[in-house]
Protein backbone atom coordinates (compact mmCIF):
# COMPACT_ATOMS: atom_id res chain seq x y z
CA UNK A 1 0.00 0.00 0.00
CA UNK A 2 1.42 3.33 -1.11
CA UNK A 3 1.33 5.50 2.03
CA UNK A 4 1.46 9.04 0.91
CA UNK A 5 -2.20 8.51 -1.10
CA UNK A 6 -3.29 5.11 0.42
CA UNK A 7 -6.73 5.31 -1.76
CA UNK A 8 -4.60 5.76 -5.36
CA UNK A 9 -1.38 4.31 -5.01
CA UNK A 10 1.45 4.57 -7.11
CA UNK A 11 2.52 2.12 -10.33
CA UNK A 12 5.44 2.24 -11.85
CA UNK A 13 6.83 1.06 -15.21
CA UNK A 14 10.22 1.15 -16.37
CA UNK A 15 11.51 2.05 -19.82
CA UNK A 16 15.35 1.13 -20.28
CA UNK A 17 17.47 2.03 -17.93
CA UNK A 18 16.84 5.69 -17.09
CA UNK A 19 13.07 6.08 -18.22
CA UNK A 20 10.28 5.05 -16.04
CA UNK A 21 6.42 6.18 -15.47
CA UNK A 22 5.27 6.86 -12.20
CA UNK A 23 0.94 6.69 -12.04
CA UNK A 24 -1.18 7.40 -10.08
CA UNK A 25 -4.67 7.79 -10.43
CA UNK A 26 -5.13 9.71 -14.01
CA UNK A 27 -1.69 11.05 -13.83
CA UNK A 28 1.36 9.79 -15.61
CA UNK A 29 4.73 11.15 -14.21
CA UNK A 30 7.10 10.07 -16.92
CA UNK A 31 10.56 10.57 -14.99
CA UNK A 32 14.13 10.79 -16.87
CA UNK A 33 16.49 9.79 -14.60
CA UNK A 34 20.06 9.30 -15.84
CA UNK A 35 22.24 12.13 -13.13
CA UNK A 36 25.60 10.90 -13.78
CA UNK A 37 25.01 12.79 -17.14
CA UNK A 38 22.73 15.61 -16.00
CA UNK A 39 20.04 13.66 -17.90
CA UNK A 40 21.93 14.25 -21.51
CA UNK A 41 19.58 12.12 -24.07
CA UNK A 42 20.98 9.46 -26.14
CA UNK A 43 18.95 7.15 -28.66
CA UNK A 44 18.70 4.26 -26.27
CA UNK A 45 16.75 7.13 -23.67
CA UNK A 46 15.40 8.93 -26.59
CA UNK A 47 13.58 5.96 -27.66
CA UNK A 48 12.74 4.79 -24.19
CA UNK A 49 11.59 8.34 -23.67
CA UNK A 50 8.97 8.27 -26.76
CA UNK A 51 8.04 4.79 -25.82
CA UNK A 52 6.60 5.84 -22.35
CA UNK A 53 5.26 8.67 -23.65
CA UNK A 54 3.23 6.21 -26.53
CA UNK A 55 2.63 3.97 -23.54
CA UNK A 56 1.03 7.02 -21.89
CA UNK A 57 -0.99 7.96 -25.14
CA UNK A 58 -2.45 4.78 -25.40
CA UNK A 59 -3.52 4.38 -21.48
CA UNK A 60 -7.00 5.21 -21.36
CA UNK A 61 -6.80 5.98 -17.78
CA UNK A 62 -4.57 8.18 -18.09
CA UNK A 63 -5.72 11.73 -18.45
CA UNK A 64 -2.14 13.71 -18.32
CA UNK A 65 1.17 13.60 -18.32
CA UNK A 66 4.33 14.63 -16.45
CA UNK A 67 8.10 15.10 -17.49
CA UNK A 68 10.20 15.23 -15.31
CA UNK A 69 13.89 14.98 -14.52
CA UNK A 70 15.06 13.49 -11.09
CA UNK A 71 18.44 14.35 -9.56
CA UNK A 72 18.13 18.19 -9.52
CA UNK A 73 18.45 18.72 -13.22
CA UNK A 74 15.76 18.97 -16.47
CA UNK A 75 17.96 17.65 -19.11
CA UNK A 76 21.14 18.86 -20.14
CA UNK A 77 20.14 18.51 -23.84
CA UNK A 78 21.37 15.45 -26.28
CA UNK A 79 24.84 13.42 -24.80
CA UNK A 80 27.73 14.46 -26.83
CA UNK A 81 29.86 11.73 -25.36
CA UNK A 82 27.29 9.41 -27.97
CA UNK A 83 28.61 11.44 -30.78
CA UNK A 84 31.23 9.11 -31.98
CA UNK A 85 29.06 6.02 -31.09
CA UNK A 86 26.56 4.87 -33.55
CA UNK A 87 24.60 2.62 -31.77
CA UNK A 88 24.15 5.73 -29.40
CA UNK A 89 23.74 9.02 -31.58
CA UNK A 90 20.60 10.63 -31.21
CA UNK A 91 18.91 9.76 -35.13
CA UNK A 92 18.58 12.78 -37.00
CA UNK A 93 17.84 13.11 -40.44
CA UNK A 94 18.42 15.84 -42.50
CA UNK A 95 14.97 16.66 -44.12
CA UNK A 96 13.54 16.34 -40.50
CA UNK A 97 11.79 13.76 -40.79
CA UNK A 98 11.83 10.32 -38.07
CA UNK A 99 11.79 10.49 -34.40
CA UNK A 100 12.70 13.26 -32.36
CA UNK A 101 16.28 13.18 -31.32
CA UNK A 102 14.94 13.91 -27.85
CA UNK A 103 12.42 11.29 -27.73
CA UNK A 104 9.23 12.59 -28.09
CA UNK A 105 9.71 15.91 -29.27
CA UNK A 106 8.07 15.57 -32.45
CA UNK A 107 5.27 13.25 -31.38
CA UNK A 108 1.50 14.51 -31.53
CA UNK A 109 -0.49 13.86 -28.41
CA UNK A 110 -4.11 14.08 -27.57
CA UNK A 111 -3.88 14.79 -24.42
CA UNK A 112 -1.99 16.90 -22.06
CA UNK A 113 1.51 16.87 -21.28
CA UNK A 114 3.44 19.32 -18.96
CA UNK A 115 7.50 19.51 -17.92
CA UNK A 116 8.26 20.04 -14.56
CA UNK A 117 11.04 22.12 -15.21
CA UNK A 118 13.29 21.65 -11.84
CA UNK A 119 16.78 22.41 -12.06
CA UNK A 120 18.57 23.42 -15.01
CA UNK A 121 16.84 22.70 -18.77
CA UNK A 122 19.50 23.35 -21.17
CA UNK A 123 20.31 23.12 -24.98
CA UNK A 124 18.05 20.39 -26.53
CA UNK A 125 16.50 19.76 -22.86
CA UNK A 126 14.78 22.98 -23.13
CA UNK A 127 13.96 21.48 -26.75
CA UNK A 128 11.39 19.39 -23.86
CA UNK A 129 9.86 22.45 -22.67
CA UNK A 130 8.72 23.37 -26.43
CA UNK A 131 7.23 19.59 -26.76
CA UNK A 132 4.98 20.20 -23.20
CA UNK A 133 3.90 23.18 -24.48
CA UNK A 134 2.47 22.66 -27.66
CA UNK A 135 1.25 19.14 -26.12
CA UNK A 136 -0.78 20.48 -23.62
CA UNK A 137 -2.34 23.85 -25.66
CA UNK A 138 -3.09 21.75 -28.91
CA UNK A 139 -6.70 22.82 -28.90
CA UNK A 140 -5.83 26.94 -27.99
CA UNK A 141 -5.38 29.61 -30.91
CA UNK A 142 -1.69 30.05 -31.73
CA UNK A 143 -1.83 33.46 -29.96
CA UNK A 144 -1.87 31.34 -26.86
CA UNK A 145 1.01 29.29 -27.43
CA UNK A 146 3.09 32.15 -28.75
CA UNK A 147 2.26 34.22 -25.44
CA UNK A 148 3.10 31.33 -22.93
CA UNK A 149 6.02 30.40 -24.53
CA UNK A 150 7.24 34.20 -24.67
CA UNK A 151 6.42 34.81 -20.95
CA UNK A 152 8.94 31.70 -20.25
CA UNK A 153 11.57 33.23 -18.81
CA UNK A 154 14.42 31.68 -19.89
CA UNK A 155 17.27 32.43 -23.07
CA UNK A 156 16.07 29.74 -24.67
CA UNK A 157 12.05 30.81 -25.05
CA UNK A 158 13.14 32.97 -27.92
CA UNK A 159 14.80 30.47 -30.14
CA UNK A 160 11.96 28.34 -29.69
CA UNK A 161 8.90 30.51 -29.97
CA UNK A 162 9.02 30.58 -33.52
CA UNK A 163 9.36 26.62 -33.57
CA UNK A 164 6.78 26.42 -30.92
CA UNK A 165 4.06 28.91 -32.17
CA UNK A 166 4.38 27.68 -35.48
CA UNK A 167 3.67 23.92 -34.39
CA UNK A 168 0.69 25.14 -32.18
CA UNK A 169 -0.32 27.00 -34.83
CA UNK A 170 -0.47 23.70 -37.12
CA UNK A 171 -1.93 21.70 -34.39
CA UNK A 172 -4.79 24.11 -33.91
CA UNK A 173 -5.96 24.33 -37.75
Amino acid sequence: MDKANPIHPASTETFGNHVRIEARAQVATIVLERPEQRNAIDRPVAEALAAAFARFEANPQWRAAVLFGAGGTFCAGADLGALNDDARRNEVHADGSGPGPLGPTRMTLAKPAIAAIAGYAVAGGSNSRSFAICASWKKTPSSACSAGVWACRSSMAAVYACRVSSACRARSI
